[in-house]
């Protein structure tokens, strides 16, 4: 068995501890030592150069390369921006249709995901309401699929109207030079008619403005807390008086990927915080 991780944006020197308390829960379960994708981890001057799509069609090759083997299966897991690059993989390997390589994913956690579709989290956590800033994708292989997402961040429980979803979606391809970025982002989000606010307000002026100061005021409260911790700390320390967000999503990868986890060191037996 193999673990490997797609950290989040600026993590290239040193990893997230959301990532790092993954890879040592799953590593003591499994035995196995964590492998880390190697991708530039940067978009919109973020973490370094280049945009979010150049930056993660590198770590997308460094991915390949790692299943690039004749290994008997394998555990995804990644966090924030890190989870374009196992969208990617994946999707890729179902438009190929390489169900060599999708039967030896034996379980994806996909930590603050942009693209959790609406309704889906660790069983056994609430719904944390909204969906990703990104969209929704399910991915080919839902039924081994983890979703863990903390209520309050936005980037992966963002509410419908977000005005975030529309600075997602210009940033996507923005890098460090950040006015011709936007212009293209704005130019291919207008040119395939793909806002995700596209339409909202179409032909009501009216109510585009009235809705404008608590649309506002939604914004900065979904900023406040992406930099108070609900993005990080909140993934990361006990939940529920019981194990993290993190830790309970360890013990459901472990469990389609047939790793057995012990009694008194199991999440989803609520037992206290996982000691490292």
């Amino acid at each position: 068995m193999r673990i490997i991780i797609a950290d989040g944006i600026d993590t290239s020197l040193e990893h997230s501890e959301v990532m790092s308390q993954a890879a040592r829960t799953l590593a003591r379960w499994t035995e196995a030592t964590p492998e880390w994708v190697d991708w530039p981890a940067a978009m919109v001057g973020v973490g370094g150069e280049g945009s979010w799509v150049a930056n993660a069609a590198i770590g997308l090759a460094d991915l390949r390369e790692k299943l690039n083997t004749d290994d008997d299966g394998v555990i995804l897991i990644s966090y924030s921006g890190g989870n374009r690059i196992v969208h990617d993989l994946l999707n890729e390997a179902a438009a190929a249709g390489d169900t060599t390589l999708l039967s030896r994913v034996r379980a994806v956690g996909l930590v603050s995901d942009p693209w959790r579709p609406a309704g889906v989290r660790t069983p056994g956590t609430p719904d944390p309401g909204g969906y990703g800033l990104c969209g929704e994708d399910f991915g080919p292989i839902p039924e081994r699929t983890v979703w863990c997402a903390a209520e309050g961040d936005a980037a992966t429980a963002a509410l419908p109207d977000a005005m975030l979803r529309t600075a997602a979606d210009i940033g996507t391809h923005m890098d460090e030079k950040r006015l011709t970025g936007a212009l293209d982002g704005i130019r291919t989000r207008l040119a395939a008619e793909s806002f995700q606010l596209q339409g909202l307000y179409d032909g009501n002026p009216v109510r585009w403005l009235r809705d404008l100061f608590d649309r506002g005021a939604q914004l900065r409260g979904d900023v406040d807390r992406y930099y108070g911790g609900w993005h990080t700390d909140h993934y990361t320390r006990p939940f529920a008086g019981g194990p993290s967000l993190i830790e309970r999503l360890c013990a459901e990868l472990a469990g389609h990927a047939g790793v057995e986890v012990p009694p008194t060191d199991s999440a989803a037996a609520g037992d206290a915080p996982i000691p490292f």
